[in-house]
């Protein structure tokens, strides 16, 4: 029975001559074109006494079997219909024994075993085919993230990436701009799996393409989202949040697209959140996006994360928060970036326990100095 078919299709026969073969090879069997076929396996299920009466066979099938009359045998495992077995009626007229229907019973329940592991295998190895093919696209995935941090003046930055999946949705870069300026981004796809890493390495893509041609980060956004937008036939979108970081002027100008707004921990204690009016890119062609910037001191933190940090929950589905974020972070006031990054990842952990990732985790941390 193949149950994408909706119908029989040939298995291993006995005493079909070559021509029988063929036909029973090219050809399936639906229940419609043979509904005796199911009445009879119906009123032989493993529960009711085993009766069985030869039923009419289909003009073609008659030609393949050398006979015009069949026993049904149904092949059952797990209490559902896998198969069928037909057995020609003998050429001199006589019936089967009852020592015989036994036997071809017993045949039947270790033909439906055989079908049924059959199945398990052939799963087995899809699984196993699509569990290679997802790793080696978190490979490829894993190789578009930075593999380590970058050296950059006037600041040191650490970064955490942590998919919920084989694959990841989430992002986040350092490029290298020139004139001691860097470019800082971080951002979300608006899903999971394997529609999300794809949407991302695009959305990756067409952003360094467009950044290393543009400085101002508003501007950089509006692009890559008129881009995102034409290109792209997908329902998904990214939120995004780009910044360039001046140590010279030691100014971070930055643009938000719809993105959880990064935190500014002053090293007075005051905390500020980079919000900056946007919308997500990809879901229309023209969006408004505010140019922004912020000058930064000596001592200062920026925390840019995405929501599967903040929205991290315990076995009780209390969510980590902005609160949390803020004390974990609030408590490292002398520790450079990796240890800032260092201690917010162990207060994650201990908030949510053995309880799963749900969500994409990405986390960067900028300290000035």
């Amino acid at each position: 029975w193949d149950d994408q078919e909706k119908a029989f299709v040939a298995g291993p026969s006995y005493g079909v001559n070559q021509m029988g073969l063929g036909l029973l090879e090219s050809l399936v069997l639906t229940v419609d074109e043979f509904p005796a076929l199911q009445q009879s396996l119906n009123g032989n299920s493993p529960t009711s006494e085993k009766v069985y009466h030869a039923v009419t066979l289909p003009p073609w099938l008659e030609k393949a079997m050398g006979t015009p009359y069949a026993y049904p045998v149904g092949l059952n495992a797990r209490g559902e219909q896998v198969g069928a077995m037909l057995v020609g009626v003998m050429s001199n007229g006589r019936s089967l024994s009852t020592r015989r229907f036994n036997i071809l019973n017993g045949i039947a329940q270790q033909a439906a075993t055989a079908v049924v592991n059959n199945h398990l295998y052939k799963e087995s190895a899809e699984r196993a085919r699509l569990e290679q093919e997802l790793n080696v696209a978190r490979g490829i995935q894993a190789s578009l993230i930075p593999s380590s941090n970058p050296d950059i003046i006037g600041c040191s930055v650490a970064a955490y990436w942590q998919a919920a999946r084989q694959v990841s949705g989430d992002f986040y870069d350092f490029l290298p701009l020139g004139e001691d300026r860097w470019g800082i981004v971080v951002a979300d796809v608006a899903d999971k799996g394997v529609p999300a890493a794809l949407f991302m390495a695009l959305s990756r893509t067409i952003l360094r393409a467009v950044a290393f041609n543009r400085i101002e980060p508003a501007k950089v956004l509006r692009r890559v989202n008129h881009i995102i937008d034409a290109e792209s036939q997908s329902d998904l979108f990214v939120t995004m949040f780009y910044s360039v970081w001046d140590p010279h002027k030691r100014q971070l100008t930055y643009a938000n697209g719809g993105h959880n707004p990064p935190l500014v921990l002053r090293r007075n204690g005051q905390i500020e959140q980079l919000r900056g009016k946007g919308m997500a890119l990809g879901i229309l062609p023209d969006i408004p996006i505010e140019a922004c910037a912020i000058s930064l001191e000596a001592g200062d933190t920026v925390i840019f994360y995405t929501d599967g940090v903040t929205e991290a929950m315990n076995e009780d589905y209390d969510e980590f928060g902005l609160e949390r974020l803020q004390m974990a972070a609030n408590g490292t006031p002398h520790k450079n970036a990796e240890e800032i990054l260092q201690s917010i990842s162990l207060a994650i952990l201990n908030h949510t326990g053995t309880t799963p990732q749900y969500d994409d985790m990405t986390l960067v941390i900028m300290k000035t100095t």
